[in-house]
């Protein structure tokens, strides 16, 4: 997933929308600033979860937290090594 607002909590969110669906995820932080970069890596339990996934996110995008109103449409590939090892 990239296009993540840098003060976002990605893991309250997918807890929200995959609670239990995913077994890995990593978003990397700026530990100077002290936000994310605006990407992380997710490793879902089952392939078809990202479906469900991209399909909220296309609908709602990322809720900037702050700025009512304000978006950001999420973008999400699929790596080519897929599962957490």
């Amino acid at each position: 997933m990239i296009l993540i607002f840098d003060k976002y909590d990605l893991q309250a969110l997918l807890s929200t929308w995959v609670r239990g669906k995913f077994d890995f995820l990593y978003l990397r932080i700026d530990f100077a600033n002290m936000c994310n970069v605006g990407y992380a890596f997710v490793n879902f339990d089952m392939p078809m979860t990202i479906v469900e996934v991209k399909q909220k996110l296309d609908a709602h995008g990322w809720p900037r937290p702050g700025h009512l109103g304000s978006t950001k449409r999420a973008a999400m590939s699929y790596a080519t090594v897929q599962g957490p090892g």
